[in-house]
């Protein structure tokens, strides 16, 4: 047996097989957020051994390119990457009720125009979009009778990453300035429009459904109640770049001063990849806006973790501190909301990557398919479970 999983939700975990079919996991010290481990959509898995060592010269990387190895209700009959993906219903799925779904085949094709693809939705051609609708035409497909447009609770926030290792934003006060000097509010409105609140606490926002103690604050912040001048004065005026990805992906580019600080703005060139904001110091920029993330589950410390910690997946700047790093360990241990919620507060007072916004996630369908919201995956953005939708006659 194997199992892969993110290294700091296996860290301080045994695991012994006991038979085919059972399993014993064994914790070094109490963890109040492993059973969400075990359910978020990223924790650990078992997976196949034998599709590991009959690929093992990638560790199977290339063979699940185009392959499929899991347990779920479809198979995936056809990969070509980077023009379409096809499934078909595996009639031997373990859950009996969702062994013989509506839809016996799904075509996933890969479109490069956003334009290209919601041409083909309205003319009936395509059948949902689950991702990459523009903000700009959320309230029309909203307003279309012809369309089932739906904004469905999510995990999903918009956050300002700051960079401390560049002198203008080195000191947490500087940062904290600039992003309370930021009307918010007006770039929700304007950029993420319909499925977007502005957020009113550290952590990401609980879908009515799914709450946990502690999990969001609900004090308001300074900055909503419009943006303030920036402390410190002509200390913090000064040239910056940043770079802003919109949640659908694509990068964006808007006047930083548009929206508040006494700054000129311009944005870096775009990044092809996140990952090339740490390849060198020219090309980082000082500031990141990213318009729609989401941690690795509803738990307030998997939150914290991804975004603020020194290790943290979404950590993309780099900035962290041994304080917030231990309250958020001493959370994890304890459960306590208390704690977490000093966890956020230290974490917004050092400036790192505040919560701006709380983000829906936006989908379209075709007004014959039901069960949208049913087979809506809250954890998992731009996700359905194609086995639990259905035909509305």
């Amino acid at each position: 047996m194997l199992i892969l999983s993110p290294a700091y939700m296996a860290a301080g975990v045994d695991v012994q097989a006991e038979d085919e079919y059972t399993v014993t996991m064994v914790l070094e010290e109490p963890n109040s957020a492993f059973l969400d481990y075990l359910a978020s959509p990223y924790g650990p898995r078992m997976i196949s051994p034998e599709v590991i060592e009959e690929h093992d010269e990638d560790n199977a990387e290339g063979y699940i390119a185009e392959n499929s190895a899991g347990t779920g209700p479809y198979t995936l009959a056809e990969a070509s990457v980077g023009d379409g993906y096809t499934l078909e219903a595996f009639e031997d799925y373990w859950d009996e009720d969702l062994a013989d779904p509506e839809f016996h085949t799904i075509d996933l094709p890969v479109y490069t125009e956003i334009s290209a693809m919601q041409l083909e939705l309205e003319q009936g051609d395509l059948h949902a979009l689950l991702q990459g609708v523009p903000s700009s035409s959320r309230g029309d497909y909203t307003d279309d009778e012809a369309l089932s447009a739906f904004a469905l609770p999510s995990y999903q926030l918009s956050n300002f990453l700051m960079n401390p290792n560049q002198e203008i934003l080195s000191d947490p006060e500087a940062r904290v300035a600039l992003f309370e000097g930021i009307d918010w509010n007006q770039y929700t409105e304007d950029i993420l429009g319909d499925s977007a609140v502005p957020a009113t606490g550290d952590f990401r926002r609980a879908p009515s459904l799914i709450t946990r103690t502690g999990s969001s604050r609900t004090a308001p912040r300074p900055w909503l109640s419009g943006p303030r001048r920036t402390r410190g004065g002509d200390r913090h005026r000064a040239q910056l770049r940043l770079h802003r990805l919109r949640a659908d992906g694509e990068p964006g580019r808007r006047r930083a001063a548009g929206y508040g600080p006494e700054c000129h703005g311009h944005l870096s060139p775009v990044l092809r990849d996140l990952r090339g904001l740490l390849r060198g110091r020219d090309r980082v920029p000082d500031a990141f806006v990213y318009s729609g993330t989401w941690p690795d589950s509803n738990n307030p410390y998997m939150h914290g973790h991804v975004f603020w910690g020194e290790s943290g997946g979404l950590n993309h700047l780099q900035c962290s501190n041994e304080e917030i790093d231990e309250l958020l360990d001493e959370a994890l241990v304890t459960d306590d909301a208390e704690i977490f919620n000093e966890a956020g507060e230290a974490a917004y007072e050092y400036g790192c990557a505040p919560t701006f916004a709380w983000v829906s996630d936006f989908m379209v369908f075709q007004p014959w398919i039901s069960g949208v919201e049913e087979a809506h995956s809250i954890a998992a953005p731009a996700t359905v479970d194609f086995a639990r939708l259905s035909i509305d006659e």
